[in-house]
């Protein structure tokens, strides 16, 4: 995969490569969802993956999660913030 740099939720660059050495698992959502069934379940789903990584203490500490908003006219780094916080979101832990 190309080393595509993001833009995190505090506005910071990241690159792609600064997760090498984890596992890394990727959603890309909305947070204006066009599929207002879809797109919550989605969430929810990674929701799960992120309380389940929490009872695996190994495999947690080496796994991010990462979801990756693709409307970059409304998903700024507040609203990518507020978004997280809304779905639980665990910044500080990488499992985010």
């Amino acid at each position: 995969m190309p080393d595509i740099t993001f833009t995190d939720e505090s506005g910071q660059p990241r690159p792609l490569s600064s997760y090498r050495g984890t596992y890394t698992l990727l959603t890309f959502i909305y947070t204006r969802c066009p599929l207002p069934d879809y797109c919550p379940r989605m969430n929810a789903h990674f929701a799960a993956v992120q309380r389940g990584l929490k009872t695996e203490p190994l495999l947690g500490r080496n796994a991010r999660l990462l979801s990756v908003f693709v409307r970059s006219e409304f998903d700024t780094p507040a609203r990518l913030t507020a978004k997280a916080r809304e779905m639980g979101a665990d910044p500080p832990s990488g499992t985010s």
